[in-house]
């Protein structure tokens, strides 16, 4: 992600995506803020929050495919392929959501991952990255009862190796 994501990839591919700004994605560690982060902005009659959405993920794993990270959709992308996944996106985060919202939130703390897929297919789209003390987010996460297929949240060593590579 970090050798990927350069000034010069972005400016690249420019023209890449949709002009719609009615995604917002809330990122960051889970046990962050980004339930309350959500909860703040759905109470807006505008704003609709959609929950931890899979959406996003989904599609990132698709472009790359099976033989590659997710994290590779971003590269993998053409100018085309962004506006079918843009479209691809709205559809499912719209499903469900109030005609009249302007906003709709996708809080799903891990999209993270997935950031520059994202702004390939939404250059306009918000970013809410939530942050709290790196020591509480992971004892945090550690004293939740989390699904035994995030791995990293029962193992003090893997957690804390997970929490520095995000950070």
């Amino acid at each position: 992600i970090i050798r990927t994501c350069t000034p010069e990839f972005f400016a690249a591919r420019r023209r890449f995506g949709i002009g719609n700004d009615q995604p917002v994605l809330i990122v960051g560690l889970p046990r962050s803020g980004t339930t309350l982060t959500e909860q703040i902005l759905a109470a807006h009659p505008h704003i609709h929050g959609a929950g931890e959405l899979p959406d996003l993920a989904r599609l990132a794993s698709r472009v790359a495919g099976p033989d590659r990270e997710r994290s590779q959709a971003a590269a993998l992308l053409g100018e085309d392929g962004s506006r079918l996944q843009a479209g691809a996106y709205l559809q499912a985060l719209r499903d469900g959501t109030p005609k009249h919202c302007l906003r709709i939130v996708d809080k799903s703390p891990l999209n993270f991952f997935d950031l520059a897929f994202a702004a390939l297919l939404f250059p306009q789209a918000r970013v809410i990255h939530c942050r709290r003390t790196p020591a509480d987010t992971a004892l945090s996460i550690w004293l939740e009862n989390f699904n035994p297929d995030q791995r990293y949240a029962t193992d003090f060593a893997d957690l804390a190796f997970f929490t520095r590579q995000y950070e």
